[in-house]
């Protein structure tokens, strides 16, 4: 007779006698499927696969992996409801709280009791997969964000969080939601409470340092997510923001560092992938950038993450590498033309910033060639045009247009096609660069978005 609520079990060891001791445990419970896995790729096909499956971890098998496999088991509809059960050698605190941030149901240490595992393995089967009201939600709000419905997902939230405001997981996840649709200041007040909770709850505190760097409290979100990753310094998400946060206060070798790490957890994990990318466009290492991302990007993608780079090092200071980088993408992109335009356009902001305003309009005047009708390239040739250079600097502060830079903005139409090229929509949604005339609309246009603006 099945005494089990749980069709599968999928086990990730590499202990063969801890493998054969579960999976005769639970065919003995009446479990017919027994997924039995080595690798931490085998584990995470097999949670793709079977969404409601019983999952046991073997937290000594490779810590790294362990991660993996629950990271990745948190994008699966049901993934964070089903019953996972941890077993560990040792006893450890930092277990607990990573343990915690996942959603898994139970630890077991082998220093305990024996007979211990298999009670609450048998203890979980039995429970699992019941329907209440919590667990449905949590499905919901999870299938629900991944076809992009966010704010049907954030309604759902919101009325179980009113039921359970003191729940740490659907704090957290009501603050993803918001940030998700854009609601960046209710998240962080949502998100605020997660720093001070004892012990830390990680998936809360992490996502608090995520919504601080989108806010632009650099300094601050570092320290949120440094703490959390001391807890548990394996999550790739985690690695990846912090290489963000690091990149964008211009420290790019500790940035590196961090997306390796991350890439080093899950090769396949495509943010790290685009973060190192970025790092290397801020170096200067233009062609090993590219090599990274055009199996990674799309043209879109590509430009955006060029235009970021080139935006974050004038920031700096450092505008000959921000322009150099702009006509590095007008090269590798210009063969579409409502692209091209919009790099233009953003390399004529530069060149008011760095105070070169005869650049700056031969900028806005190419990008108008090939699209007439972009306004806001009118709108700032005709605020150039307008300008003495003592409106701008100083004589002093002003630096001296050479012919090669010139001729390098007014030849780039050279490299377009003739082609009849279908316009792609091109959205820059980072903020200006701090000039008193050019507003935060001046650098977005209709269409992509990146994950972390620079405000």
């Amino acid at each position: 007779m099945q005494t089990s609520n749980v069709a599968d079990v999928i086990i990730f060891t590499k202990n063969d006698a801890l493998k054969k001791r579960i999976s005769d445990h639970a065919k003995m419970k009446g479990v017919s499927n027994i997924v039995q896995c080595s690798t931490a790729a085998e584990a995470i096909d097999a949670v793709k696969r079977f969404a409601k499956g019983f999952l046991v971890i073997d937290w000594s098998a490779d810590v790294q992996q362990c991660t993996r496999i629950l990271t990745a088991n948190r994008q699966v509809p049901d993934g964070t409801t089903r019953p996972m059960l941890i077993i560990s050698a040792d006893v450890n605190e930092n277990l607990v709280t990573t343990a915690a941030e996942y959603g898994v149901s139970q630890i077991f240490f082998e220093n305990d009791n024996p007979k211990e595992l298999t009670n609450k393995i048998s203890q979980l089967m039995v429970t699992a997969n019941l329907s209440n009201d919590y667990k449905t939600t949590m499905q919901a709000v999870v299938k629900l964000r991944s076809k992009g419905k966010n704010q049907e997902a954030l309604s759902k939230l919101l009325a179980l969080y009113k039921k359970t405001p003191n729940d740490l997981r659907v704090t957290s996840e009501l603050g993803d939601c918001l940030m998700a649709v854009g609601n960046w200041e209710q998240a962080a007040q949502v998100l605020n409470p997660m720093k001070e909770t004892k012990p830390p709850y990680l998936r809360g505190i992490h996502l608090y340092g995520r919504c601080l760097m989108h806010q632009g409290n650099l300094k601050e979100a570092y320290a949120i997510l440094k703490s959390a990753n001391f807890f548990n310094p394996n999550d790739s998400e985690r690695l990846c923001d912090l290489g963000n946060v690091l990149m964008q206060m211009d420290k790019l070798k500790e940035a590196s560092s961090h997306f390796e790490k991350a890439l080093e957890i899950n090769p396949e994990y495509q943010e790290a992938q685009k973060g190192l990318s970025q790092v290397k466009l801020l170096s200067g290492q233009v062609n090993d950038a590219l090599a990274m991302m055009k199996n990674i990007t799309n043209q879109r993608e590509m430009a955006s993450m060029f235009n970021i780079s080139a935006v974050m090092s004038m920031r700096q200071g450092r505008f000959e590498s921000g322009l150099k980088l702009y006509m590095a993408a007008v090269k590798t992109l210009g063969n579409n033309k409502k692209i091209h335009s919009r790099l233009l356009f953003n390399m004529g902001v530069g060149y008011r910033r760095w105070q070169k305003p005869d650049l700056a309009k031969a900028c806005f005047e190419e990008a108008l060639v090939l699209d007439p009708t972009y306004e806001k390239a009118q709108k700032h040739k005709d605020i150039v045009e307008g300008l003495d250079v003592s409106d701008i600097a100083s004589p002093n502060e002003t630096q001296e247009i050479t012919d090669k830079e010139m001729a390098a903005v007014t030849k780039l139409n050279d490299q377009l096609s003739d082609e009849d090229i279908k316009s792609m929509d091109f959205d820059i949604n980072y903020g200006d660069l701090d000039d008193e005339d050019i507003n935060e609309d001046d650098l977005e246009e209709e269409g992509i978005t990146y994950k972390y603006s620079l405000l």
